[in-house]
């Protein structure tokens, strides 16, 4: 599950990154979010030039921290940050023994801006949660929470999963065969619930079932309606229905069901055998958009039609 803050943090001392990130870690308890952090020890310039190109590209960073001095005479954090800064606009930190007042000003002179900078001292892992406290602010919100609940879900059914198969092939916890007439009998069992149901539906509760109807059952007769009505917008608005259920319809529960992966350390989620990268995301949201306007625009439009005599 990608329930996570996730840091890249430039620094050249592992215990004092574990003993800071452990102490955000601690505070972050109440979000259930982990503070997942990826630390960079190697400043060589060939690392840094490739760590640019992955952040200009595709940032799957919510922050990145870097310390002003990082052990080499080559490179020094505000040096750095003018890189990182040219590659993403996230938010940054930089910290130092130094005084406030003067990471600013190297900052200034390097023309970087949108920077925290905080003091290398006691007070360090506080602020830092202070800042990290503001953007989980939004995690919370209706469709962040949509995007963690499904992916928690999709998580925890893979270990499900795993666990069952685990237990039959190995532990041999349950003879096979049973487990198999057991499924057929639930099965059967669920389907008779739905039958049931079925012959309770009435005119008067017609709109309740609709509203619960699922995906396949509603587009099917929102397409029927939309041939009846005949007209040269239902026309035009049925091509956008049937796309939107190729496009988008078609992958609801391919991303409800499958877990989110690290590929080479960044989340990815397959759907058809592709690896979808930040490009195919970004897409998938305007194939989304344009639907949903186009499906207001629709809402609209039939408001206005005069009903059949």
């Amino acid at each position: 599950m990608d329930a996570s803050f996730r840091v890249l943090w430039f620094e050249d001392n592992p215990k004092y990154v574990g003993e800071i990130a452990e102490s955000v870690q601690a505070r972050m308890h109440s979000y259930g979010m982990k503070f997942d952090v990826t630390m960079i020890n190697n400043f060589e310039p060939g690392n840094i030039a490739k760590i640019c190109r992955d952040l200009r590209q595709s940032c799957s960073y919510d922050l990145v921290m870097v310390d002003y001095d990082l052990g080499t005479k080559d490179l020094q954090g505000d040096e750095l940050l003018k890189k990182l800064r040219r590659a993403t606009s996230i938010s940054m930190i930089f910290y130092s023994a130094k005084n406030i007042k003067e990471l600013r000003e190297l900052l200034l002179e390097k023309g970087v801006d949108g920077v925290f900078c905080l003091a290398r001292d006691a007070r360090l892992a506080g602020e830092i949660y202070s800042i990290v406290e503001c953007a989980l602010g939004r995690v919370v919100q209706t469709n962040y929470m949509r995007g963690i609940v499904v992916s928690s879900v999709s998580h925890m059914d893979r270990l499900f999963t795993d666990i069952i198969l685990h237990a039959l092939a190995e532990l041999n916890l349950k003879n096979l065969t049973e487990v198999l007439e057991d499924i057929k009998s639930k099965f059967i069992a669920h389907q008779a619930e739905e039958l049931e149901k079925v012959e309770r539906i009435t005119e008067k509760t017609l709109s309740r079932y609709i509203s619960k109807a699922n995906f396949h059952v509603k587009t099917n007769l929102l397409i029927e309606l939309l041939n009846i009505e005949g007209s040269n917008f239902s026309g035009s608005f049925l091509e956008k229905v049937e796309n939107f259920i190729e496009e988008v319809g078609n992958k609801r529960n391919k991303f409800a069901h499958t877990p989110t992966e690290y590929i080479d350390g960044e989340p990815r989620i397959k759907i058809d055998n592709k690896v979808l990268d930040h490009k195919d995301m970004k897409q998938i949201l305007c194939t989304i958009r344009e639907h949903i306007t186009a499906a207001e625009q629709a809402m609209i439009y039939y408001q206005a039609v005069p009903p059949r005599q």
